[in-house]
C-alpha cells in the first residue's frame, strides 16, 4: 500500500441514495462501512486513525475491484425526523499486511449531515 485509500460521497439527501466511492484500496478485498453518530472522534491505531466514535455499526458493502476501487449505493430514509442527523462514515478494507494491526486498512472519514 503506497497511500491511504480514499472514501468520497455525494451529498446525503433524504429519500435518495448515498453513492460511496472508494479508491486506492487493496485490490479484490472485502470492504465494510463503519458508521457512527457524529462528529468525528479520531483515535490513533498504529499508523491508522479511526474516525468513527465507539460504538459504531459495521456494514459489509462489497469487494474492491482489481484496481482497489468500489462504488456502493446506500438508501437514505426519507423521514423528516432524519433532517440534521450527523453521521461519520469510514471504510475498513481487509488487507493482509495492512497498516491496521497487519490485517486491514482504513480510509479517511466522512462527516455527513442528512438533509434536503
Amino acid at each position: 500500500m503506497l497511500s491511504t485509500p480514499t472514501l468520497a460521497s455525494n451529498a446525503p439527501v433524504l429519500g435518495s441514495n448515498l453513492a460511496l466511492t472508494l479508491a486506492g484500496a487493496t485490490p479484490n478485498a472485502p470492504v465494510s462501512l463503519l458508521v457512527a453518530g457524529g462528529p468525528a472522534s479520531p483515535l490513533a491505531l498504529g499508523s491508522c486513525v479511526l474516525q468513527v466514535a465507539l460504538p459504531f455499526l459495521s456494514v459489509p458493502i462489497g469487494t474492491t475491484n482489481g484496481s482497489g476501487g468500489l462504488v456502493a449505493n446506500l438508501a437514505i430514509p426519507s423521514g423528516p425526523e432524519n433532517v440534521g442527523v450527523a453521521l461519520v462514515a469510514q471504510a475498513l478494507i481487509a488487507s493482509a499486511g495492512g497498516p491496521l494491526f497487519g490485517v486491514a486498512e482504513l480510509t479517511n472519514g466522512l462527516e455527513l449531515a442528512l438533509g434536503f
